[in-house]
């Protein structure tokens, strides 16, 4: 009795692969997922994405020093962490710039603190990739921190580590492809569109 049961797990696994293929039916065929030594969908989790090796700044220290970690670093934001290491929010380049702008002083004179997006949004380990693009597209953000339980740093996951697993599945195997190009494409145009554009449109 138990091989035709594990022969029809595996042909739903398949019809399932078939419409994710299509893009027809009641599936995505962007969502990221590939079938595992039994058969069943396994979509993709952050851990098997993020970047580990990062770099942050306090959320004491000056802008200067957030920009010189940023220019050495070759990247455009930094997690921003509190007295107690975790993961309080995320500086980024434009933030720098526009506070410099607005407050009229020296980066070395304004702290990180004051020119921090007190709105922090976040992803754990252990979600599941779909889940967490749509947080990305959503709320418009190219990096998110991939922080524990306990809100510390474990990572950090960007639209660049997504297209380039896409560019690396494109390559592979029909039916083993967990990230494609349209999937990215589709989050490069909801994180890039204009706020304003966004506002007018949900008036209208």
């Amino acid at each position: 009795m138990g091989a035709p049961a594990e022969s029809g797990k595996l042909r739903q696994s398949q019809e399932t692969l078939d419409l994710l293929a299509r893009g027809t039916g009641d599936f995505n065929w962007h969502v990221p997922c590939v079938t595992n030594e039994e058969g069943e969908l396994s979509f993709m989790k952050v851990s098997e994405l993020m970047t580990t090796d990062v770099r942050t700044c306090w959320i004491t220290e000056p802008l200067d020093r957030a920009a010189k970690l940023m220019w050495e670093s070759d990247c455009g934001s930094l997690p921003v962490l509190d007295q107690n290491g975790r993961v309080v929010g995320m500086i980024t380049d434009r933030d720098v710039c526009m506070a410099a702008y607005t407050q009229a002083q020296l980066l070395g004179r304004i702290p990180v603190s004051r020119a921090l997006n007190p709105e922090l949004h976040s992803c754990k380990p252990e979600e599941d990739l779909d889940k967490v693009e749509n947080r990305m597209r959503s709320h418009q953000i190219r990096r998110l921190p991939v922080v524990d339980d306990e809100g510390h740093l474990r990572g950090i996951l960007s639209l660049a580590d997504i297209a380039q697993r896409a560019a690396k599945d494109a390559k592979g195997k029909a039916g083993t492809r967990q990230v494609s190009f349209a999937e990215v494409g589709e989050t490069l145009a909801a994180v890039t569109t204009p706020r304003r554009l966004e506002l007018v449109a949900a008036a209208s």
